[in-house]
């Protein structure tokens, strides 16, 4: 009988987070508070930003717009008079009557213009509409990237899912059998799922080797995978209808590997990590906050062993790992 370890990693919460002491342009997903100059924007900010924070301005992460100011939906009232003439004729009496009649048309203006994202468009609407599960192909550098994407319908401010798939699979085959399509749908996520290329064996596989750092053979091939997810998310988080602040990757085995350099990589965009098989910590790792972790790892697993060694790419092991991130996120004592 095979057992499953669950290890959660959460960053430590204090009563420090409901100051910007130290925190100044860091975004703090789960915080009370927040001192990035999107608080000012969205809410939220700690009462002492302003003091601390504003006199200097961060800049935001070149792939990123930030949102406008507010995203409203403006009804607008046009009345049109439309005057008809009826004439009456009595005994030496003529008499005019004029019957006006006021219609009244109410049009909604978009909440967004249309959002093109590769090879796909998702039009303007005054709600946010479904789109997907739908393979969306976008170029990246010399090469067309393919994913699927879907998004909720109704739903504003929705959680963003990014999906990565183990070596050798494809995203078809990985969202049938975790379901995750069906999972997304019925709780109002957004899910967006990368497909990998193929690898010197002819296997599909996200560019992450040995501590969650780049293969230089991939990088040589000029496949970049982290470039690839910033592009498609420059253009998907355009969108009102997704939330900036709840962008999560959940992957398996090589995809949860590739979640755990995002996490080092892209820490001012993703919120957190649930790698399934593959908990690494990046060395060196450029995370520049806590990162929330939720991971699932069997004790039995010959591919990625629990306790370390196995295929180079993997070595440390898995309470290694663990250990590692909870320094990290200073959630125990050093």
């Amino acid at each position: 009988m095979y057992r499953l370890l669950l290890v959660t990693t959460l960053s430590h919460v204090s009563g420090g987070e409901l100051s910007c002491s130290g925190r100044c342009h860091l975004l703090t997903p789960g915080a009370a508070c927040q001192c990035t100059s999107w608080c000012e924007d969205f809410g939220g900010c700690c009462e002492d930003y302003h003091f601390l924070c504003d006199n200097d301005r961060e800049t935001q992460p070149a792939v990123f717009t930030l949102p406008p100011k507010k995203f409203t939906t403006t009804a607008t009232t046009h009345t049109s008079v439309t005057t008809t003439t009826v004439t009456m004729t009595l005994t030496r009496t003529i008499s005019t009557t004029t019957v006006t009649t006021v219609t009244t048309v109410t049009t909604s203006l978009p909440l967004w213009k249309s959002v093109q994202i590769g090879s796909a468009v998702v039009k303007g609407s005054p709600k946010c509409q479904a789109f997907g599960p739908e393979k969306v192909q976008i170029q990246v550098g010399n090469q067309l990237r393919s994913m699927t994407l879907f998004l909720p319908e109704g739903v504003e401010k929705a959680p963003l899912w990014l999906a990565m798939h183990g070596t050798t699979n494809t995203v078809d085959y990985f969202l049938d059998y975790t379901g995750l399509r069906e999972f997304a749908k019925a709780n109002d996520i957004g899910l967006l799922a990368l497909q990998a290329l193929r690898n010197e064996e002819n296997e599909y596989q996200f560019d992450v080797g040995r501590h969650s750092q780049p293969l230089l053979w991939m990088e040589e091939a000029q496949i970049h995978d982290v470039l690839f997810v910033k592009e498609a998310l420059k253009h998907l988080l355009k969108l009102p209808c997704l939330s900036k602040r709840r962008v999560h990757c959940a992957g398996y085995s090589n995809g949860a590997r590739f979640c755990m350099r995002l996490a080092s990589e892209m820490s001012s965009v993703i919120a957190s990590v649930a790698p399934v098989s593959g908990l690494r910590y990046p060395q060196p790792n450029h995370a520049t906050r806590p990162i929330p972790i939720l991971a699932f790892h069997g004790d039995a697993d010959n591919i990625n062993p629990f306790g370390g060694q196995g295929a180079e790419y993997w070595h440390e092991s898995v309470p290694g790992a663990l250990q590692n991130w909870a320094k990290f996120n200073h959630a125990i004592d050093p």
